[in-house]
């Protein structure tokens, strides 16, 4: 009998341990730019439900409850939030939200306070960069002058075979999709394509380098121009009229039953590039990096040998120094520093993120939830760091973002269960 009553009392205690917490209001899942419900749906509010247990769980897709979304405005997510979500509910409700998402969500606040708190994840609260088109034509630019300076600028019989080989390939890559364009054009199943001789494209080698180069240019600057940059995207541009509005003004400090509104964040911090990248297509990141460390190195080869060639005559005591070839050497050297692994990375962060840190698309410190805007009777919990996330990953399933988010909830438990939830 002594037995039995040990085992109750342990299987009592373990279910008390181990079982999900309640918390009796309902969870809202926001969603980011040209996003929808089904990240939330897709394992995160799984995983979340084996720490807390909410009073329903809600992610809407607002893109599709907006007539025409290309058109609308930040505060248009904010009013099919409110409208179609929030209004019909019986208790403020808990928001959940994820880049964009934030600032739907602050913007519902500012004129709502049937509100129980907000968990930013990767939001840009100060804006992101990288919704400036004019910030990736420069980065576009910048490696395409890279790769084709050193090229027109190398006059040198004994290394033109590097401007040959990349002349031969632009032409080869060049007229396998100039026939693939009159296949498709004039209906043809199939066509066979021999380059018996290839070097008719070495014989215009600095023509082809040139014109491509431009071509390359002119028509990817040309395609990131004419994309439609949505006002809700040019909503988020550091400095733009609305961040300043949103960041000007005070977030409610009570809800509808006169409790405490708390507000938290989650900064991810893996600000790689190629990770990034590796999530929308997964694998092109590993042949990106083996092709620019290719032509890094090769560069660097290039460059140290017209640089030592011509330091080898001084040394030697022939009088004339060719400047011109340590010039050459220098934009081979400058162009091998940029192409690289690391050069893109830097090069991307510092143009088109504009920042050192963050997770790839936002910086750390936008992504903070302004201390400014929340009212001194609101709870404002310290923001909390996602170490292994960059943009993409923050709401998945496994991502340091959940864990920071049941963090968050342990803490509101703890520290403010009756200004919050009681």
């Amino acid at each position: 009998m002594k037995k039995i009553i040990i085992t109750l009392i342990l299987l009592v205690f373990s279910i008390i341990i181990f079982s999900a917490e309640k918390i009796h209001y309902p969870l809202i899942g926001v969603h980011g730019l040209n996003s929808n419900g089904y990240i939330w749906r897709n394992g995160f509010f799984n995983e979340l439900k084996k720490s807390y247990i909410f009073e329903g769980y809600f992610s809407p897709s607002l893109y599709s409850e907006l007539n025409n979304p290309e058109k609308s405005g930040i505060e248009d997510f904010a009013n099919a939030l409110k409208n179609n979500h929030i209004k019909s509910l019986n208790k403020p409700p808990i928001l959940i939200a994820h880049s964009m998402g934030g600032l739907i969500s602050r913007q519902y606040a500012l004129n709502s306070n049937k509100l129980k708190g907000i968990i930013t994840i990767g939001t840009p609260h100060r804006g992101a960069n990288i919704s400036d088109k004019k910030d990736w034509i420069v980065f576009l630019g910048l490696l395409d002058a890279a790769f084709c300076t050193p090229l027109l600028m190398d006059k040198y019989p004994e290394t033109q075979w590097l401007k040959n080989t990349v002349a031969a390939t632009i032409g080869i890559i060049a007229t396998t999709f100039l026939v693939i364009a009159l296949m498709n054009l004039l209906h043809l199943k199939s066509v066979t394509i021999t380059f018996n001789n290839p070097s008719i494209f070495v014989n215009y080698a600095t023509e082809i380098i040139a014109g491509a180069g431009i071509l390359v240019f002119l028509v990817a600057s040309a395609y990131i121009a004419t994309l439609n940059t949505s006002p809700h995207m040019k909503q988020m541009n550091p400095g733009s009229a609305f961040l300043k509005q949103l960041n000007s003004k005070k977030l409610p400090e009570y809800d509808t039953n006169n409790k405490k509104i708390f507000y938290a964040s989650i900064y991810g911090e893996r600000n790689d590039v190629f990770t990034l990248i590796d999530e929308l297509q997964p694998g092109i990141s590993g042949k990106v990096k083996t092709g620019a460390n290719t032509v890094s190195i090769t560069y660097a080869g290039v460059g140290a040998y017209h640089i030592s060639r011509s330091i080898t005559r001084w040394f030697f005591g022939i009088p004339i120094i060719d400047w011109y070839r340590i010039v050459v050497g220098s934009a081979y050297l400058a162009s091998a520093a940029s192409i690289n692994e690391i050069g893109l990375r830097l090069l991307y962060e510092k143009i088109v993120e504009n920042s050192s840190r963050g997770d790839a698309v936002v910086p750390l410190d936008s992504q903070i939830f302004p201390r400014d805007v929340v009212p001194k009777d609101a709870i404002y919990l310290k923001p909390e760091r996602a170490p292994r996330d960059n943009h993409l990953t923050e709401i998945t399933p496994n991502s340091d973002s959940l864990y920071k988010t049941i963090i968050i909830f342990d803490k509101l438990r703890l520290r403010h269960y009756n200004d919050v939830f009681k």
